[in-house]
């Protein structure tokens, strides 16, 4: 299957989303352990109040105003904390990447992946392969923690579904590479 399209900013902020973000047990996990922490915290810092639990007196509505609206402002801004670094970091130095606003092309065979323009390309291997992450926007191809060969969605012709795509991938790559759909 071979793939055209023109190199975005928001495919490469995706992407870069597609690689840091993790599995939502360990997202839930972090988020858990974030509000036991802040609430271990507010209990600590506000040596005037009547020693109860740290979720008594949240759920009590024994805490200032303010500290119910910078804990859910925190909260908010931790569980999208992934998108945040993306949109915030990832976005500004887009600008710096080989790929950016050309026009790529990207082969799925036998063989691997080939992608790249006609100064820059990459060849790789389906054994070079660590997973396949498939989110709203994109798939991913990763090759290792920050490295990924990105194939956006919207690139897909009108005939090819998401899931011929996916036939074709495990047909290509085996039932070897481990895949992640968020």
């Amino acid at each position: 299957m071979q793939f055209s399209y023109r190199y975005e900013r928001a495919d490469f902020v995706h992407g870069c989303i597609a690689l840091m973000r993790p599995p939502l047990a360990r997202r839930i996990l972090l988020q858990a352990a974030w509000i036991a922490l802040v609430l271990g915290l507010v209990h600590w810092a506000d040596p005037g109040r009547p020693r109860g639990t740290a979720l008594g007196l949240l759920f009590s509505g024994g805490l200032n105003g303010w500290i119910y609206a910078a804990f859910l402002g925190c909260a908010v801004a931790f569980w999208f904390s992934t998108e945040l670094f993306g949109w915030l970091i990832c976005a500004p130095i887009f600008s710096r990447n080989a790929l950016a606003r050309k026009d790529v092309n990207l082969v799925l065979s036998q063989e691997g992946l080939w992608g790249g323009t006609r100064d820059v390309n990459v060849n790789v291997s389906w054994a070079a392969v660590q997973r396949i992450v498939e989110t709203r926007h994109m798939i991913v191809f990763v090759l290792s923690g920050r490295e990924g060969v990105m194939l956006p969605k919207r690139v897909l012709p009108g005939h090819v579904t998401v899931a011929e795509l996916w036939a074709e991938i495990e047909r290509l790559a085996g039932r070897g590479v481990k895949v992640v759909r968020r």
